[in-house]
C-alpha cells in the first residue's frame, strides 16, 4: 500500500495547535499586564484640568489613608446648578452610565437618597443598593456614599461639583470599588477606561439643559 503520509500536512497541523493556545496565552498575558499597570500605579494626588479644552483627566491616586482611589475631573461649560442636577438625577442614571440597566432614587426620611438599580459590566452583573448623602453649599456641592453590598465588598465614592470661572463647573468623580471575586487591579483598570464617556455624558446633558434654558 502506498504511504500517503505527508510530513508537511502533519507539521501544519502541529503549528495550528500550537499557535492558537499561544495566541490566547499572549492575549491573557497582555490583559494582565495592562491591568497591573493601569490598576496599580498611583499618583500622589488628584489633578484637575485648567479649561474645558483639556477634556477629561482620569487617574488612580493614593488617599491620605493609603487607599487606592479612582479620580476623574473635567471642566463643564455649564453652571454648577445644571451639573448638580445631572449627577443627582438618579432616575436617569442609565443615560449617563452605559453599564447601568435601571436606576431609581427615593429621598429617605433622614435626608439621604436611596439609590437602587442594576449594574452590568464585563466582570458581571450585580444589584445597586446604596444611600447617597448630599451636602450643598455655594462653594461646593458633594454627593457621597460608602455602602458595600453583596459582591461589592467596597463601594465608596462621590461627585464633587465646584464653581469654576464664569458660568463653568469643575466636576470631579471619586470611586473605590472592590468586586468579589475579581482582582482589585483589574476592576480599577476597567473602571478607569469607562470613566471618560461617563464624564462626557454628564457634561453633554448639563450643557444641553443649559442651552434649552437660554433666551431665544
Amino acid at each position: 500500500m502506498e504511504n500517503v503520509f505527508d510530513p508537511s500536512v502533519a507539521t501544519g497541523r502541529v503549528k495550528k495547535r500550537l499557535i492558537i493556545p499561544s495566541a490566547l496565552i499572549a492575549i491573557i498575558a497582555g490583559f494582565l499586564v495592562w491591568g497591573i499597570l493601569h490598576g496599580n500605579l498611583t499618583d500622589a494626588g488628584p489633578s484637575t484640568p485648567a479649561s474645558a479644552s483639556d477634556g477629561v483627566l482620569t487617574q488612580l491616586i493614593r488617599t491620605s489613608e493609603g487607599r487606592k482611589q479612582i479620580h476623574a475631573a473635567e471642566i463643564v461649560m455649564a453652571p454648577p446648578e445644571s451639573v448638580w442636577k445631572v449627577v443627582t438625577d438618579y432616575d436617569h442614571f442609565s443615560e449617563v452610565f452605559p453599564n447601568m440597566a435601571t436606576s431609581k432614587g427615593v429621598k429617605d426620611a433622614d435626608g439621604r437618597w436611596h439609590l437602587s438599580g442594576e449594574v452590568r459590566s464585563v466582570v458581571g452583573r450585580w444589584p445597586m443598593d446604596l444611600h447617597v448623602q448630599h451636602a450643598e453649599s455655594a462653594s461646593k456641592s458633594v454627593a457621597s456614599w460608602d455602602e458595600p453590598n453583596g459582591e461589592l465588598k467596597v463601594d465608596r465614592g462621590s461627585w464633587v461639583v465646584t464653581p469654576h470661572g464664569n458660568g463653568e463647573t469643575l466636576l470631579e468623580y471619586n470611586l473605590e470599588l472592590k468586586v468579589s471575586p475579581f482582582p482589585d487591579f483589574i476592576v480599577r483598570a476597567i473602571l478607569l477606561e469607562q470613566l471618560k464617556p461617563v464624564m462626557k455624558a454628564v457634561a453633554n446633558r448639563a450643557q444641553r439643559a443649559q442651552g434649552d434654558q437660554s433666551p431665544r
